[in-house]
């Protein structure tokens, strides 16, 4: 809405000239722009890797191949998983020690 003032100025009041715009959205009014969805999509998971040392831990990591938008859905679930890897480099062998 746009509207043209002009001013005028007596004892009792005061107007001032200018230009006014005011802007909002208009809920019963069909949006001008339209958002195609994009969703999120996961890459597929990587190869699993040591975690380094003895933890005894390998990971695998995925990335995201497609960023959703503003309209679409974000990815859900885990970018990193772990889990257990007993290396035996890491693995003492026990000796039974006679004295």
């Amino acid at each position: 809405q746009d509207r043209k003032l002009s001013g005028y100025h007596d004892s009792s009041h005061h107007v001032c000239s200018g230009f006014d715009e005011q802007w909002g959205l208009c809920p019963e009014m069909e949006s001008c722009s339209r958002c195609e969805r994009v969703d999120c999509v996961f890459e597929d998971w990587g190869q699993w890797f040591d975690a380094g040392g003895c933890t005894q831990i390998d990971f695998r990591q995925r990335g995201i191949a497609v960023s959703n938008n503003e309209c679409g859905q974000p990815c859900e679930g885990k970018k990193m998983e772990s889990r257990s890897s007993p290396h035996s480099r890491c693995i003492l062998n026990e000796v039974d020690c006679q004295w």
